[in-house]
Order: structure tokens, then C-alpha cells, then sequence
């Protein structure tokens, strides 16, 4: 989503009827857009921590794959937080045990 508005219009779009719909970037826009889509990168990666999160989430798991989440990323945040439930949720018969 993000990216969309970091992309560059280097020429003008124009509709059918001849009319400027979007205007190209002056030259200082353009070296700004740059800077940003380098922070973007280097700065909000995305972490497997955090696609496990958005399948906690009941809207954010169905977005994931429209997002641009690869889908072995996904299987894999699924497989991690299915083992992590399995190890911290008790069994019924340790209910009885406080907690360490």
C-alpha cells in the first residue's frame, strides 16, 4: 500500500479527452520519494513475528497474500504459532498445577 505512493511519475498522465490527470514529479519530489522508498526497505521488514500476529487478527489473516506476504512465509508463521499454543495452553489434567 505503502509503495503505491512511493512510485515515480516521471511523465504526465493524461485521460481520453486530453486532460492532465496527474502531473510528472518535480525533481526535489523525486529525490525525496527515493530517500523514502530506501527507508521503507531498510526500515519495515517484515518479520515472521509479525505475520503470526496478523493471524491472530480475523481480518488481517485473510489480507496477508494481497499484502505481498509469500505464502511459505505464511505456512511457516502458522506452523510456529500452532506449536506455540500446543506448548503453552494446558492439558486438562494440569490444570490443577500452579503456574511457574
Amino acid at each position: 500500500m505503502i509503495l503505491g505512493h512511493l512510485r515515480l511519475v516521471l511523465s504526465d498522465v493524461v485521460d481520453e479527452d486530453g486532460n492532465v490527470t496527474m502531473a510528472k514529479y518535480f525533481d526535489s519530489i523525486k529525490a525525496i520519494k527515493g530517500i523514502m522508498l530506501l527507508l521503507l526497505y531498510n526500515k519495515f521488514v517484515l518479520d515472521d513475528i509479525h505475520v503470526m500476529a496478523s493471524l491472530l487478527d480475523p481480518i488481517m489473516k485473510f489480507r496477508l497474500v494481497r499484502l505481498g506476504v509469500e505464502r511459505n512465509q505464511i505456512k511457516w508463521a502458522k506452523d510456529k504459532l500452532k506449536d506455540a499454543m500446543i506448548k503453552y495452553t494446558p492439558l486438562d489434567d494440569e490444570k490443577d498445577v500452579p503456574p511457574v
